[in-house]
């Protein structure tokens, strides 16, 4: 047996040499120096940092950089070791404007000191600062639906160019924003205000917290800035049990054209082509629902129908906007005005947690044989013929009318004679279409049948026709001209 006493004498040993490695005061393990270029800084701009470890302690830098990640982004660019000692060169970008702090750094023992580091708003050309925001983004979408997060900077430069990476994070599919330019004029200076950022869509749920990619503000081809982020937390929530795959998170629209068919018209055993476009905003065209089991129905029995291609695209924005463009062939096997279809297309409202329906209706085609159609032309024609010639003769009579009325005021006017007065008569009856040689007691007859008389025009047809057959009669025949008109 051992004796006790040496156990405990081996166990001071191995104590001791333990301590040694790890949290005694040897050169060997504590943090030398860590010094920076400077404690003030721009948003936007790097600080360098230098720090001198322990060479036995460099496997373990990213653990004693960890507490940087809380205010900068961290990057080594350089290392350099001797015997005992590795040196790094790091690289921070801060994620915010104010006082910040590179916290102590090292161990439980041996620590660095912190370092206070000022960081000041980015300025533009003009020394106008740079003002930079972020949308306030929604912390607890569905899986699938989009998330936008935006980047706004205003700054007085004009022609800056914002660009940044894709965001790579497990469980998420992204889409970057193209940069969209606003001018606003406020007391004589032009506010440049730029927007970019990145449409996400949760894959499955999750509890995300995602470090954003920097974006550079490039300014006459050259980055003049690295804007890095406070990085986002998003908590993705699961879809109901009720809601397949197949169904899109977000209301599509959907659209059809008949192809190569004029007016909706075909014939039986002759294929064409039904093109949709079923298109959704926040929703990537792959996405969108297929459409081929719509046709699956004894509804359909008179149609046959068969997949030609499908194309599919997601088109960037503020919004992206997917598209499916389907081309489905269609082979009428009967005549007649065959109904298609209904499409219902069901999807989820990330507003109301509800599944609604969309349902396309579908103009009907007219399915007829060529003998059909050619005698349907030909009655067609024959129709169009003889109304044609029925508008051209009304027309006609139309213009004989108001040329009749016409010519019997011109003629009344200069009438000199009670003669005169009565032939002028003529041209009423030829417009009203009524024998020309009748009295002028009958002619005031149906003068009174179809339309209004006065008074005055029923008293001077009277004193006309006395004055026709009593010549010593003395009437002013411009007064019955008058009354007449």
């Amino acid at each position: 047996m051992v004796n006790p006493a040496k156990r405990y004498i081996l166990l001071f040993v191995f104590l001791l040499g333990y301590a040694s490695t790890g949290f005694t005061d040897s050169p060997n393990n504590r943090i030398f120096n860590i010094k920076v270029a400077r404690q003030t800084v721009e948003y936007g701009k790097a600080l360098s940092v230098y720090m001198e470890i322990n060479t036995r302690s460099k496997n373990n830098i990213a653990k004693i950089l960890e507490p940087l990640k809380a205010d900068f982004s961290v990057a080594i660019v350089d290392s350099n070791e001797t015997k005992n000692t590795t040196r790094f060169k790091i690289r921070l970008y801060p994620l915010k404007t104010g006082n910040l702090q590179i916290p102590a750094l090292g161990n439980k023992i041996f620590r660095s000191k912190p370092i206070d580091i000022t960081v000041t708003p980015a300025v533009s050309a003009d020394n106008k600062p740079v003002e930079l925001s972020m949308n306030k983004y929604n912390q607890k979408p569905w899986v699938r639906e989009q998330t936008q997060i935006i980047v706004s900077i205003i700054s007085t430069d004009p022609d800056i160019i914002l660009s940044s990476r894709n965001i790579l994070y497990k469980g998420i599919r992204s889409y970057p924003i193209p940069q969209q330019t606003t001018v606003n004029i406020i007391k004589g200076v032009k506010y440049y205000r730029h927007k970019t950022g990145w449409n996400i869509f949760f894959l499955y749920k999750q509890d995300a917290r995602i470090r954003l990619p920097e974006i550079e503000y490039i300014k006459n081809g050259v980055p003049k800035y690295r804007f890095h982020f406070e990085p986002v937390r998003i908590k993705a929530v699961k879809l109901p049990v009720y809601v397949s795959p197949a169904i899109p998170v977000g209301k599509p629209s959907l659209s059809a054209e008949y192809i190569n068919d004029d007016f909706l018209l075909t014939q039986p055993g002759k294929t064409s082509v039904l093109r949709y476009t079923l298109s959704g905003k926040a929703i990537p065209g792959d996405w969108l629902p297929s459409l081929m089991q719509q046709y699956n129905t004894v509804y359909n029995a008179h149609i046959q129908f068969t997949p030609v291609d499908t194309q599919t695209a997601t088109t960037p924005g503020i919004n992206i906007m997917g598209s499916k463009v389907v081309n489905i062939a269609y082979t009428p096997l009967s005549n007649g005005l065959l109904p298609v279809d209904d499409i219902h297309i069901p999807y989820f409202e990330p507003e109301t947690g509800l599944v609604k329906t969309l349902t396309f209706k579908h103009k009907k085609p007219l399915i007829l044989n060529i003998y059909l159609q050619v005698g349907i032309f030909i009655i067609t024609i024959s129709l169009l013929y003889i109304l044609v010639k029925k508008a051209l003769l009304l027309l006609k009579n139309k213009i004989n009318y108001y040329q009749n009325i016409s010519d019997f005021k011109k003629k009344l006017k200069t009438a000199e004679t009670f003669n005169d007065i009565k032939d002028t008569l003529k041209y009423f009856c030829l417009a009203e279409s009524w024998p020309v040689n009748i009295s002028v007691n009958q002619w005031l007859a149906r003068l009174k049948s179809r339309y209004i008389v006065s008074e005055k025009a029923d008293s001077a047809c009277l004193l006309l026709n006395n004055c026709l057959y009593n010549k010593n009669v003395d009437v002013d025949i411009a007064k019955i001209r008058t009354e007449l008109g």
